[in-house]
């Protein structure tokens, strides 16, 4: 169920000025990605470590050997402009 505005949206009583708009798009994006760049960052982190938990766990449940001949071939398939 989607979430619902605190205040009903009202149409625009007069015309939009492209200009004054598109400036303030132009003023706005710079200062969202400053605000969101730290969450992001912070989730990548957290995808990061994440990631490194469960391959330490594979790595424990299937040893080292698994793990080698997984990278292994992680790093070589998709290339067809190398052999092996």
């Amino acid at each position: 169920m989607p979430a619902r505005d605190a205040e009903p949206q009202v149409p625009p009583s007069a015309p939009v000025d492209e200009g004054a708009a598109g400036a303030l798009l132009g003023e706005t994006v710079p200062q969202l990605r400053e605000i969101l760049n730290p969450a992001e960052q912070t989730a990548r982190a957290k995808l990061w470590a994440r990631q490194n938990r469960l391959e330490g766990f594979l790595i424990h449940a299937r040893g080292s050997a698994w793990w080698h001949a997984r990278r292994n071939t992680g790093r070589t398939e998709g290339r067809g402009d190398r052999v092996g």
